[in-house]
C-alpha cells in the first residue's frame, strides 16, 4: 500500500517540478519586462531631449533653405562662367570696354564744352569792360 502511494507522490512531485520549471521562464520574463520598462522610463528624458533637438534642427534647415538655394544659384553661375569659352569672355570684355570708352568720350565732350563756355564767359566779360573804357579788345 505504501509503494503505490509513494509512486503516486513521486508522480505528483514530478508533475509539480515540470510545472515549476515551466512557470519559472514566465516569472523570468515578467522580471525582464519590468526591468525593460524601468530602463525605458529612465531613458524617457533623453528621448524627449533628442526629439526636441531634432525638431530644432529641422526648423533651422527650413530657415536656411532660401540661403542654400541662393548659394546654389551663385555656384551654378560661377560654374557657368568657368565653363564659358575664352571667346565669349573676350566678347563680354570688349563690350564693357566699348561702354567705358563711350562714357569717357562723353565726359571729355562735356569737359570741353564746359571749358569753352568758361572761356566764352571770360572773354565776353573782358570785352565788355574794354568797351566801357573805350579800349579795343585784343585776343
Amino acid at each position: 500500500a505504501a509503494e503505490p502511494a509513494k509512486a503516486a507522490l513521486r508522480k505528483e512531485l514530478a508533475d509539480l517540478r515540470r510545472q515549476l520549471q515551466a512557470a519559472e521562464p514566465v516569472a523570468l520574463l515578467k522580471g525582464e519586462l519590468a526591468d525593460a520598462r524601468r530602463q525605458l522610463q529612465e531613458l524617457e528624458p533623453e528621448r524627449t531631449t533628442l526629439k526636441k533637438n531634432l525638431a530644432d534642427a529641422r526648423r533651422q534647415l527650413q530657415e536656411l533653405e532660401p540661403e542654400r538655394t541662393s548659394l546654389k544659384k551663385a555656384l551654378a553661375e560661377a560654374r557657368r562662367r568657368l565653363q564659358a569659352t575664352p571667346a565669349e569672355e573676350v566678347a563680354e570684355l570688349r563690350q564693357k570696354l566699348q561702354e567705358v570708352v563711350a562714357q569717357r568720350a562723353a565726359l571729355a565732350r562735356e569737359v570741353q564744352a564746359s571749358r569753352a563756355r568758361d572761356a566764352g564767359y571770360a572773354s565776353g566779360g573782358a570785352g565788355a569792360a574794354a568797351k566801357k573804357d573805350g579800349r579795343a579788345e585784343v585776343l
